[in-house]
């Protein structure tokens, strides 16, 4: 699975394939379920229902990885936590420096 962030903050491009099956692009907002349904059935109908039995709940996950908070030991004391969807999409200075 591959995701690129578009010009908003909610909606990603999402690519996925296995082996030499591609799915093609579809846009939408992650953290919708519904969005998240639409690629679980256009990658069962591309990769096959007994191939990726588990797509539906794999998409699940990378969304809430990346809703999920991630801890920052050089953060402020009174600085709000961030997630990792924040940190990819507002660089962290750690990784730039």
């Amino acid at each position: 699975m591959l995701l690129r962030w578009t010009n908003s903050s909610t909606k990603t491009v999402v690519e996925m394939w296995r082996q030499t099956n591609l799915v093609p692009p579809d846009t939408g907002n992650l953290n919708s379920a519904t969005f998240r349904e639409r690629l679980g059935k256009s990658a069962s109908d591309t990769f096959g229902k007994d191939t990726a039995p588990n797509i539906l709940e794999d998409i699940g996950l990378v969304a809430l990885a990346l809703a999920s908070e991630v801890s920052d030991p050089d953060a402020e004391e009174d600085e709000k936590p961030k997630s990792l969807w924040d940190l990819l999409m507002g660089g962290c200075p750690r990784w730039t420096t």
